[in-house]
């Protein structure tokens, strides 16, 4: 015996209003500062459920929220079709560190998101200056009180770590102790000791690195 029934009726689920942002590529997870982000950030545009809304055209704005630094490059644009790819913007953060946390905004939702967690390091060493133990005094052929020392950083300003540096007596006759350094992880390199000339009169170290 055959037995006959209706077709049930076939219900089709549709993509809610824009309710809400998500990083769906996140920034690299570190970056030399000043250079751009080798993975440019995707934020998407979704519904409640997480569906994208692809007919959205909300403009997203990415702000550095946690972490020094300023945000450089293209930071806000349109989404296209729910969709705001940052590739080709040159994002990029000017000051070395951790922790740092991007956040993206839309004025047509009350609600944020933030990426995960990345670091910025510091780019090659570009600047060599005095940091301390300029301009004392002591007497003609002992040792200052201050041992120079010199700041190394990249070309934002970051503390070079790593960087070779060497001192040498430039004026005056005297003699220095471990005349070549390397910068800690503040940038800084001291000479270990410098005892002036025995002639009284102006006596000068120079500090180089390759």
């Amino acid at each position: 015996t055959l037995s006959l029934h209706d077709a049930l009726p076939i219900s089709t689920g549709t993509v809610g209003g824009a309710a809400k942002l998500a990083f769906t590529t996140q920034p690299s997870a570190s970056t030399v500062a000043g250079s751009a982000f080798a993975t440019q950030p995707v934020v998407t545009v979704q519904d409640a459920n997480g569906n994208t809304v692809t007919g959205s055209t909300a403009s997203v704005t990415l702000t550095l929220t946690t972490g020094t630094g300023t945000l450089g490059g293209t930071a806000t644009m349109d989404a296209v079709a729910g969709v705001a790819d940052f590739a080709g913007k040159g994002l990029n953060i000017n000051l070395a560190g951790t922790n740092k946390v991007l956040t993206a905004t839309s004025g047509v939702l009350a609600t944020a998101t933030t990426s995960p967690a990345f670091t910025i390091t510091a780019g090659a060493a570009s600047t060599i200056a005095v940091n301390a133990g300029n301009g004392q005094s002591a007497t003609a052929g002992s040792a200052v009180a201050t041992d120079p020392s010199v700041l190394v950083t990249d070309a934002n300003g970051n503390p070079k770590s790593g960087v070779s540096v060497t001192f040498a007596v430039a004026s005056g006759g005297g003699s220095i102790t471990g005349g070549t350094q390397t910068t800690d992880a503040s940038g800084i390199a001291t000479v270990t000791s410098w005892t002036l000339g025995t002639t009284a009169g102006a006596n000068s170290l120079t500090a180089t690195s390759a």
